[in-house]
């Protein structure tokens, strides 16, 4: 069938975009070639531009008095994640008809230096504008501050794009009424109570020229801007120059601490002259009217929008969905809604059944705050890598997004209490009943719901018969293929087994003085403080996550060729979207494993989730999977993710492929380039066979050459499953992690982000070695960091899709 332009939309609208546009890639001809959708994929032909519109609510309510405190129903980071959530499946819908696509990160992802000499206005680069991109794609005008003002909701946006070599129909730009009429509110507010970037150290104004359209912006100093927002310096506390800089704000970060991320007023006390209403007695910035407004003609209006609200949290994966008046809400907590919100007038209680992981990991289950923690707590809390109660919240994300949508859409006011909970987060409890482990939100909402009845039902009997094997198996998979991922194998416990003790002695090669480096300073932009740490590597089995298990299901999923294919290449040079294609690879996969784990516990059958079954992958730096945790909160600094190499394992016991001699699984579908993850479960399911088509693994050993810390060796271990064997070359694991983990090669890709530091290792890493090392990182770009693993990049064996082979 032929791609149209109409079917990518409706898959973006699908996907959970708001709006949807599509620009031809010539319209960025006036562009440096650095920035434009050519010069990161040369064979581009479109860009899809979509946004997700931030609650009124929450825009209104939330963070106007002070800009860097965080508010009930705070939602830039929901949107975020719905951004990166809907670009992705976008790429992979494009890509199904046979054309390659890129998404670029919705934000986070920044060169704060002069790049190469290019010049768009300011110093400060991303890979792509998507503000300019949106204004391409139709979606609006660019205003006074330089954000994308849209006719339906303002700047209330936050933006992604997705670069394509599909030719799809261009949406013409936009010609309405103009949506800035220089009003300056944006001006008073930045003056008022943010940087102040709009007022001092303007230096002209930004010309963009598109077609026969020009838009023109004020040209802010963005070290200014940034103060209190990339670099979370305290706005009250913290003077900034009148004319600052880099040096200024590395001198200030060595002396003071995080405050917390700044909610720019531009944003807040911005609208159109067409959406602007005044209500001094609900907030103080502008209100937006409504483009729908809620109806009573009939009495049963309200409780058919309940059941609409519940009929899309349910559809959506939610485990409990309870309706409280805000009279009952009162009575049962202590707590007035209208208190937080004015039109309040019932609360919707959402929840997510956590996801089990390891048997000795502690449930760490955390309701999102209104507050930020401050940095010792964060010291003393530090997450290493994902955890698969990230996977309930995720998912509750999603399910408030939705729920909020549909409401707003009807005219009703919402404030979204899921990345920020605060005061309501204690009080929760008798509301939701035997909860269990759940991740619990709250939409606070004008709508005037009656409350549900106490839910008095006893728990369901698990249904405990035991079920055909060959049908249940053929029903799980068909459901992960269904909801999105390209591959699924199931592995019977007695290969793992048998796997087990060479797994162990693979991993002893470390010997004992393996240890690793925590930041336990500033944990977002300054000076890396290292802290060592002792680390065992210990191999784990599927028993010590489920002490009955029989079977293990391997989920893949195939990310971008054209992001590994073009990654560092000029004259862009961009590596963002291959990380971001790593990273949100896994979160795709573990949104997909929750509904697979979901229908094996409808089926009375226990399951628990891992990113690395066996404990035995690296992990990668990069700020695409900052924040994870915390949805929203990006000054943690670069994320951890678990590397090319997790899961690799338990996919070649589920028949998915071989082993490459980097460690990552070859698959016959995608050759490297794909990732994985691990569903344990006690259910008895049907195995597949081991791999037994042609080798994928040349031996080579270009991937040897490649490692930029001559980690990999050219020396090799075999491992053998029911008699069928498997090699691998050996790694050095400190070698391996002064690149991946530390980010300290610049040619790996932190150089393509603007990094200054490049170290090579020594010859041997000692404790001392690192952290003098580490304390060398660079101040501004440590938590924008990007990592192009050499040794998948020149594997002859990338890809069906991939032009370097």
């Amino acid at each position: 069938m032929h791609l149209t332009a109409t079917m990518v939309k409706s898959a973006a609208l699908e996907a959970g975009a708001d709006l949807v546009g599509i620009a031809a890639a010539g319209r960025w001809r006036n562009a440096p070639p650095e920035l434009s959708p050519r010069g990161i994929m040369p064979d581009a032909q479109s860009v899809i531009v979509i946004a997700v519109s931030l609650t009124d609510a929450g825009t209104e309510l939330t963070g106007v008095d002070d800009p860097q405190k965080a508010g009930l129903g705070e939602v830039t980071g929901l949107a975020w994640k719905r951004l990166d959530h809907a670009s992705y499946r976008i790429g992979k819908f494009i890509e199904k008809y046979g054309f390659q696509s890129m998404p670029i990160v919705c934000t986070s992802l920044w060169r704060y230096r002069a790049y190469k000499q290019v010049d768009n206005g300011n110093v400060f680069l991303p890979d792509i504008s998507h503000i300019h991109a949106g204004a391409a794609a139709g979606l609006g005008d660019i205003g006074y501050s330089g954000l994308l003002i849209t006719p339906e909701y303002g700047p209330r946006v936050r933006l992604a794009s997705v670069i394509t070599s599909a030719p799809l129909q261009a949406d013409p730009l936009y010609y309405g009424p103009p949506l800035c009429d220089r009003c300056r509110q944006c001006v008073k507010a930045c003056r008022e109570a943010c940087a102040a970037a709009l007022v001092k150290d303007i230096d002209g104004e930004c010309v963009v020229n598109i077609e026969d359209k020009t838009w023109r912006y004020v040209k802010i100093n963005k070290w200014r801007c940034a103060w209190g927002e990339h670099f979370s310096l305290d706005l009250k506390k913290v003077p900034i120059p009148d004319r600052a800089g880099e040096k200024d704000v590395i001198q200030a970060m060595a002396e003071h601490d995080v405050e917390g991320w700044l909610n720019g007023r531009c944003q807040k006390f911005c609208l159109p002259p067409h959406l602007r209403k005044k209500d001094p007695a609900y907030c103080a910035p502008l209100r937006r009217k409504r483009q729908f407004g809620p109806r009573h003609e009939y009495p049963n209006h309200n409780r058919k929008v309940a059941d609409e609200v519940k009929r899309i949290t349910l559809a959506g994966g939610a485990d409990l969905t309870r309706i409280v008046s805000a009279e009952d809400f009162l009575a049962a907590t202590g707590i007035k809604l209208q208190d937080y919100m004015p039109d309040a007038r019932s609360a919707v209680l959402l929840g997510v059944d956590n996801v089990r992981g390891l048997q000795s990991e502690a449930s760490k289950v955390a309701y999102a705050r209104a507050d930020y923690p401050n940095m010792d707590e964060l010291r003393n809390n530090m997450q290493e890598t994902y955890l698969p109660s990230d996977i309930a919240q995720q998912r509750l994300v999603f399910i408030g997004l939705d729920a909020t949508r549909y409401l707003e859409q009807l005219g009703y006011s919402v404030l979204c209490c899921i990345q920020t909970l605060g005061i309501f987060a204690g009080k929760l409890g008798a509301l939701a009943g035997a909860a269990g482990d759940r991740r619990l939100g709250l939409l606070l909402t004008s709508a005037p719901f009656i409350s549900d009845p106490a839910d008095k039902t006893p728990p369901a009997i698990a249904h405990v018969k035991k079920q055909d094997a060959a049908k249940l198996t053929v029903r799980l998979k068909a459901l992960a293929l269904e909801r999105g991922a390209d591959l699924v194998g199931i592995a019977p416990t007695r290969r793992l087994q048998e796997l087990q003790p060479q797994i162990e002695k693979f991993a002893a090669q470390e010997g004992n003085d393996y240890f690793i480096a925590q930041d336990v300073g500033r944990l977002s932009k300054g000076a890396f403080a290292p802290k060592i740490m002792d680390k065992k590597i210990r191999v784990y089995s599927p028993f010590d996550y489920l002490k009955d298990a029989r079977a293990v299901i391997v989920l893949g999923m195939h990310w971008f060729d054209a992001a590994l294919d073009n990654a560092g290449r000029p004259p862009a040079e961009a590596v963002g979207p291959y990380g971001f294609a790593q990273s949100e690879t896994i979160a795709q996969l573990d949104d997909i494993a929750l509904d697979v784990i979901k229908q094996l516990r409808s089926g009375g059958y226990e399951a628990a989730f891992s990113y690395d079954l066996h404990g035995a992958a690296g992990l990668v730096t990069g700020s695409c999977a900052s924040g994870r945790s915390y949805y929203g909160m990006p000054w943690r600094g670069a994320g951890l993710y678990p590397d090319a190499t997790a899961n690799s394992f338990a996919a070649i016991a589920a028949g998915l492929g071989e082993l490459g001699w980097s460690g990552a699984v070859l698959t016959p579908e995608y050759g490297n380039r794909q990732r994985f993850v691990s569903i344990i479960t006690d259910a008895p399911l049907t195995a597949d066979p081991l791999y037994n088509g042609p080798a994928l693994c040349h031996q080579c050993r270009q991937c040897v050459k490649a490692c930029p810390t001559l980690a990999l060796s050219g020396k090799e271990t075999v491992f053998s499953i029911e008699g069928k064997q498997f090699k691998r070359g050996n790694c050095n694991r400190l070698r391996c992690d002064w690149s991946k983990r530390y980010g300290l090669i610049g040619d790996a890709g932190p150089k393509y982000i603007g990094s200054q530091a490049d170290l090579k290792p020594p010859q041997t890493i000692t404790r001392e070695n690192l952290c003098e090392a580490l304390k060398q990182t660079d101040h501004l770009q440590k938590a924008c960091m990007v990592i192009v693993e050499k040794c998948l990049k020149v594997c002859p064996a990338g890809g069906k899709y991939s032009k370097i082979n």
